[in-house]
């Protein structure tokens, strides 16, 4: 496979403006050298320091990756299950704006049954002008659409035009000497958590909420993000967040109706 331009429907975008890739080639057959989008390259090459975007270029490579190695076909549903991305500190400094950013994503494991992928695991560099700048790892399941359909049978769809919308991702947050506690917000306005409608909480939102959590209770936002979903956060009922201090790192828990949602690590 020479280079190919990485569309919206690769990635599950609705919208061009984010797409977060330019384009890939397949290397081999576990590896894919991808080219960044132009308007990630500040993130990416470490002069913006922005977690969450970074987070969101690795999930989309997750997407590409299942839908071109893994063969996944488009409509299909990815369940994420571990996402991380950690931007380098010694390529924060980095003066290269222009010239591009590229990944190398090499697949670590891949889970067939019945001759169709279901699973897979990967890790991701990052470089520009032969620096390395950041690195990132994550892991999916994959289900056609009648399986999730099945399991999502009795979940509102909410649409995000519809929804109100705030700026926060925490609100009522209660600060101590330790952590804080909040419930999480709701902010439809911000399109790199909210691109279409959804049937659950994006856990692009959870890893927001995360991020949010670390600034308010160290100050400095993070360089590294890691989010572990646990299971679907439900649309309409209402999302604790408990988050506290661990050595260098912030760990903040996310809970529903006594149930772990989801884990989102900073550092």
């Amino acid at each position: 496979m020479g280079e190919q331009r990485v569309t919206k429907e690769l990635v599950h975008k609705v919208h061009e403006t984010g797409v977060a890739l330019a384009a890939a080639e397949r290397i081999t057959s576990s590896t894919f050298r991808i080219l960044i989008h132009p308007r990630m390259r500040e993130v990416i090459s470490g002069r913006r320091r922005d977690p969450v975007a970074g987070l969101e270029v690795m999930r989309q490579i997750g997407l590409l990756l299942g839908h071109h190695a893994g063969s996944v076909p488009l409509g299909w549903a990815f369940l994420l299950q571990e996402l991380a991305y950690t931007s380098i500190a010694r390529a924060i400094e980095n003066p290269g704006r222009s010239e591009e950013v590229w990944a190398v994503a090499e697949i670590e494991a891949t889970e067939v049954r019945q001759g169709r992928t279901v699973g897979m695991r990967a890790n991701v560099d990052f470089h520009q002008s032969g620096q390395y700048t950041s690195r990132g790892s994550g892991s999916f399941r994959c289900v056609p659409p009648e399986t999730y359909r099945a399991l999502r049978r009795h979940a509102p769809v909410r649409s995000i035009g519809s929804a109100v919308q705030t700026d926060a991702t925490l609100l009522d947050t209660h600060v101590t000497p330790s952590g804080l506690t909040a419930k999480l917000g709701w902010p439809t306005g911000n399109r790199l958590l909210f691109d279409h409608d959804v049937d659950h909480v994006p856990g692009m939102l959870l890893a927001q909420a995360g991020v949010s959590a670390h600034e308010k209770i160290s100050s400095v936002p993070p360089r590294s993000l890691s989010l572990k979903c646990h299971s679907f956060a439900e649309i309409g009922e209402p999302i604790l967040v408990s988050a506290c201090r661990q050595k260098d790192a912030v760990l903040a828990n996310f809970k529903q109706n006594d149930r772990d949602i989801a884990t989102v690590e900073t550092v």
